[in-house]
């Protein structure tokens, strides 16, 4: 046994969580395809409430040893608390990562009266529809970060474009909305998977 994996071990057991994971990472430089050092990382970065790192670990140690299904039942309960901190659907993004039917739900769909109320309020009163108009935009530009608009660089076209560039367009051109909501779950489906890599905006 490597002194750094006992270390580790006793640092663990203490609560020690980062010394653990200090210690850990330094038998990965000595030996990259210990498998039980991947698995033991993944559990330091869960107690430090790090879960992409920790699926990231636990997948290392899956790769590894396929057959270990502990390691199988770790990285899942480390995925599952992952996308419920970074996406407010995880049902529907675990759906759309275990190669289930993606089932969209109608959220995208419920966004357009953001189309028709400032529409209303600008016949009611210019002011308010101003208002309305900004407020709808900035709604626009937060459920564009929560589908990751543009995470990934490899995408082109619409698909492409960063949350604040609909939050933006929306102000200016108004029939942007209807084409944002046309395009949502586009925009999500190919930005989830490099945004789950460990990759950020």
């Amino acid at each position: 046994m490597s002194t750094f994996y006992r270390d580790g071990l006793i640092a663990y057991q203490r609560d020690d969580y980062q010394e653990a994971l200090k210690q850990f990472l330094m038998v990965i430089k000595e030996d990259p395809e210990y498998h039980q050092v991947w698995d033991a990382i993944g559990m330091c970065h869960c107690k430090l409430k790090d879960y992409r790192s920790a699926a990231f670990s636990f997948e290392k140690a899956l790769l590894l040893h396929p057959s270990n299904s502990l390691y199988q039942e770790r990285y899942n309960s480390a995925r599952k608390m992952m996308l419920s901190e970074i996406h407010p659907y995880p049902t529907e993004v675990s759906a759309h990562l275990s190669g289930k039917q993606f089932r969209y739900d109608n959220n995208g769909y419920r966004l357009g009266i953001l189309f028709f109320v400032p529409v209303i309020c600008f016949i009611i009163n210019i002011w308010l529809g101003i208002v309305i108009l900004l407020f709808s935009a900035y709604l626009i530009y937060r459920d564009a970060l929560s589908v990751h608009a543009g995470c990934d660089p490899g995408t082109t076209g619409l698909v492409s474009w960063p949350a604040r560039n609909w939050g933006v367009l929306t102000v200016f051109i108004w029939v942007a909305v209807p084409l944002y909501i046309y395009k949502r779950r586009a925009i999500f489906q190919a930005n989830i998977n490099y945004f789950l890599m460990g990759n950020t905006v």
